[in-house]
């Protein structure tokens, strides 16, 4: 197991960010001896200082370094609902790093948690979760130290989150838009673009900017910048609370989380 920074009493997005580059650059994962390169990635932590509303929250988060398979009650989910965390919490918090997407060694990308885990399932020729989280922790997966890739490392809001419930957690609009997620690979992950352009229209680029460093078509990511910028002129987080989210939609509602809480 690769050595990852503790958690530190403060903020926890410079620790997140700490996290991720380790995990995207300088570790992969093994599955059935094949090494997988990390792409991309979401934490999730809840604390009394820090109840993040989106966290699972399960009590096996609880642990350092463990694998947690997502579950719903007392079973694992199945179907699209599949995922898996690198648990990185302890006695006063749930920590979990959910990994989203990685890449093959020969280039192949597999995006999405319930993909991840299709995938992972086959490399370790487990017929089911139960059947493969009942060989670890132990080498049918595992994390481990790689060299340094230096890939750029982006961060955007993280992936299907709203405010469609947000009248019964109002904690939501806090932690709707912070930039949890991390990825190195803009121009191959589809899932998140919309999270994509608005992390980088919030960071100050242009269009032709965030083209150039996307490689998103520019007729996309001025729709998308236009209305991000939008919904942080409005600032209006309440006209999306109950409400279902389209692409744009979902760009105004980060404009509007920015200009309420900050890039």
């Amino acid at each position: 197991m690769l050595t990852l920074p503790p958690r530190p009493a403060a903020d926890p997005a410079a620790w997140f960010a700490a996290v991720a580059a380790v995990l995207l650059n300088r570790a992969e994962l093994v599955a059935g001896g094949v090494p997988l390169r990390v792409a991309e990635l979401e934490l999730y932590l809840h604390a009394a200082d820090h109840p993040d509303p989106f966290a699972h929250a399960h009590p096996l988060q609880r642990g350092w370094g463990r694998w947690y398979f997502h579950r719903s009650g007392g079973s694992y989910r199945g179907g699209s609902f599949k995922g898996l965390d690198l648990t990185l919490g302890d006695d006063t918090a749930t920590v979990g790093v959910l990994l989203r997407t990685v890449v093959t060694p020969d280039g192949e990308l597999i995006d999405g948690p319930s993909r991840l885990v299709d995938r992972l399932l086959q490399l370790t020729d487990a017929p089911t979760v139960a059947a493969l989280d009942a060989q670890l922790p132990g080498e049918a997966l595992h994390v481990r130290d790689a060299p340094d890739r230096g890939a750029e490392v982006f961060s955007t809001a993280r992936v299907g989150l709203s405010l469609k419930r947000a009248a019964a957690l109002d904690a939501m609009p806090r932690y709707v838009g912070r930039r949890y997620r991390f990825l190195t690979e803009p121009r191959r992950i589809g899932p998140g673009r919309p999270q994509l352009v608005a992390a980088l229209r919030a960071d100050g680029l242009s269009v032709e900017g965030i083209r150039a460093r996307t490689g998103i078509a520019g007729g996309v990511v001025g729709r998308y910048a236009a209305a991000f910028d939008e919904g942080r002129a409005g600032r209006d987080l309440g006209r999306f609370v109950g409400a279902n989210l389209r692409a744009l939609d979902r760009c105004r509602l980060l404009g509007a989380w920015a200009a309420v809480y900050g890039p």
